[in-house]
């Protein structure tokens, strides 16, 4: 894929973000984000702009995705969390 052919993905998962994080906002609800960096998710991993395909991948972000629910249940901010899950083996 050529790097015209990338760029509009990248602006349609930027655009996304913006707009999850303004709905977010908008409904006081919290939001978990930059969990492909917290999981250690590659782009080969995904098999578009959104789905994690590789079994590997989909079990480290499931299992970020987890600790991220507990520690925000128990009122841990997501940069401890963050730091915990960076030292876990991949």
């Amino acid at each position: 894929m050529t790097l015209s052919g990338i760029n509009p993905i990248l602006n349609l998962r930027r655009q996304f973000g913006q707009e999850l994080r303004r709905f977010a906002a908008a409904v006081d609800v919290p939001l978990i984000d930059g969990m492909e960096q917290a999981a250690g998710l590659q782009p080969a991993d995904f098999g578009d702009y959104v789905h994690v395909c590789k079994p590997a991948a989909r079990h480290s972000f499931t299992d970020c995705l987890a600790q991220r629910t507990i520690d925000a249940l128990n009122g841990v901010p997501s940069t401890q969390a963050d730091s915990r899950q960076k030292g876990k083996p991949q």
